[in-house]
């Protein structure tokens, strides 16, 4: 949903906007369609364990974290400082 609310307020275009709203829509059903495969792959071949898909899902959100920390410190790089 964030995703596609930010899509809807980068495009004013309805055409351009329909576009790429689509093309989020199938990059997560994709993705989630490929995550689910590969953690079924994990939890098969690690025996049955919870361990390592807990593992892999803590990995997962502090690469999104980390992500999201550097896009927010390039950001305020590449913008003025605020006037006083």
């Amino acid at each position: 949903p964030l995703v596609l609310g930010r899509t809807q307020e980068l495009f004013a275009d309805p055409h351009a906007r329909q576009r790429a709203w689509r093309a989020a829509t199938v990059v997560y059903a994709t993705g989630q369609a490929a995550a689910a495969y590969a953690m079924s792959s994990v939890f098969a071949a690690s025996g049955g364990s919870y361990r390592l898909l807990f593992a892999l899902a803590t990995a997962t959100s502090v690469a999104a974290l980390v992500v999201d920390l550097i896009g927010r410190v390039a950001a305020r790089v590449g913008t003025p400082p605020p006037c006083t």
